[in-house]
């Protein structure tokens, strides 16, 4: 079931990495002025700490807004277009060296993308007012969460 989960994973990052490449171009006189290294370095750095577990939304939302390198307006798709090639990687190493249940492995495949393609139609059609209020709830239900797991307040963890 992996082999096939990989492969059909391949094919469409195969496809999605096209009709990426081919709209940079397209587009490439629609960008900002910022620099690509920052926006590099920002995925880099917070994908690496995905990979560890500890998750990349939350950094790369402050880093674009501390440094200012992406509208508050576009973080959620620049975050969901940016991230796809890395979290494939990871899903392609993960598959490959951690031993998941295939019911885990084929809900999860179906589901994330589901999430992300209904999420950008719903964020897109959203005031830059409610997606800075979306994004406080959700790094504040993330803060919350943390705290009550220091202080036992909840299970945190797990055995893997």
């Amino acid at each position: 079931m992996s082999i096939i989960l990989k492969l059909i994973l391949g094919v469409i990052t195969g496809i999605f990495g096209y009709y990426y490449i081919t709209d940079v171009f397209r587009n490439r006189k629609t960008f900002s002025g910022k620099p690509w290294s920052g926006l590099l370095g920002t995925g880099f750095i917070t994908n690496f700490f995905d990979t560890l577990g500890i998750g990349s939304f939350a950094q790369q939302t402050a880093i674009f807004k501390f440094f200012k390198l992406v509208d508050d307006r576009l973080i959620p798709g620049t975050m969901n277009v940016g991230n796809t090639i890395p979290v494939v990687i990871q899903a392609f190493i993960f598959m490959t060296v951690v031993e998941v249940d295939t019911l885990t492995l084929v809900s999860m495949s179906i589901v994330a993308p589901l999430g992300a393609l209904l999420g950008a139609d719903i964020v897109s059609k959203m005031s830059r007012s409610r997606i800075q209020i979306g994004l406080g709830f959700g790094l504040l239900a993330v803060g919350l969460i943390m705290i009550a797991g220091f202080f036992n307040l909840m299970p945190t963890g797990g055995e893997a």
